[in-house]
């Protein structure tokens, strides 16, 4: 399973305007991606990280990747030894633990820092985004949430025009059954106002042994009004791939509440994974 996203950043930003699109990649240059999101992306202490998989997984298979991002550490707690890519050149990431889409309710937003952000990061390939679990978690009302969603994914359609943004619903609670997240109204509208700019497609991946929904989109019509008919926006449902609770039972795919165990996240990995190769086409000599 393989799958990759891109994205292209200038040095230095001009507020609002455009990046300059980056030279064509050569054969001999690795694919950037840059992980973008929460601490869901950051890693979760114990619970690990998909970057972990996603990476290792890509290397392992002959693929020229490397990450990049804003600083290269991990959540605290998290045990260095494992639950990064084991490759130095695949650390580096912007997930950033308890961040907000935009500053308010006493959390700061990753779109007030988006211009730092591409600046620090330079050059990639492809960005990997998760956002807004905190937004819902903090009150914040579900069209306010999407609404900011919005501006960040334009954002960046649009300051790296020749950028892959593959981009996922936020995943339900711990303890939530299919039935709970039906009447978690916040979580519910988020998801489903996401999902509705996607001409979605099913399948099943194998991941440890078990059957993982595989749920895959292009921009569909509303998606390329928002957007731009041009846009290079993917979707890759973590939702579907985390799954739901059982009635009476946790869901084992969590460490707690919020964050997967390094099973969720294997999941997760396997479906950015998916993603990424529709994307990066089987000639492309950065893959194998």
């Amino acid at each position: 399973m393989k799958r990759l996203c891109t994205l292209f950043v200038a040095a230095a930003l001009l507020a609002g305007a455009p990046l300059a699109a980056a030279p064509a990649a050569k054969p001999d240059e690795p694919i950037v991606i840059m992980p973008l999101g929460d601490s869901i992306t950051h890693g979760s202490g114990r619970g690990g990280s998909y970057r972990g998989p996603l990476f290792d997984g890509l290397l392992a298979d002959g693929w020229k990747v490397r990450a990049t991002g804003i600083w290269e550490g991990f959540y605290d707690g998290a045990d260095p030894a494992r639950h990064p890519p084991r490759a130095p050149e695949c650390r580096r990431h912007a997930g950033m633990s308890g961040r907000c889409i935009v500053t308010g309710r006493g959390r700061e937003g990753l779109l007030n820092r988006l211009n730092d952000i591409l600046a620090k990061a330079g050059h990639a390939d492809i960005v990997t985004l998760m956002v807004g679990t905190n937004d819902i978690d903090v009150g914040t009302p579900a069209n306010e949430a999407f609404a900011n969603w919005e501006r960040l994914v334009e954002t960046l359609a649009k300051r790296c025009p020749d950028t892959w943004l593959v981009v996922s619903p936020i995943i339900a609670l711990r303890r939530e059954t299919a039935e709970d997240y039906a009447k978690d109204w916040p979580r519910l509208v988020y998801n489903t106002k996401i999902l509705a700019y996607f001409d979605v497609t099913a399948s099943t991946l194998t991941v440890n042994g078990e059957k993982v929904d595989c749920l895959l989109g292009t921009l569909n019509d509303a998606g390329k009004a928002r957007f731009g008919k041009d846009a290079k926006i993917r979707l890759a449902s973590m939702l579907h791939a985390i799954g739901f609770a059982k009635p009476g039972q946790p869901n084992p795919n969590f460490l707690d509440r919020l964050h997967p165990r390094q099973a969720g996240y294997d999941r997760m990995a396997a479906v950015w994974r998916a993603a990424i190769e529709q994307i990066v086409p089987e000639g492309d000599p950065r893959r194998k």
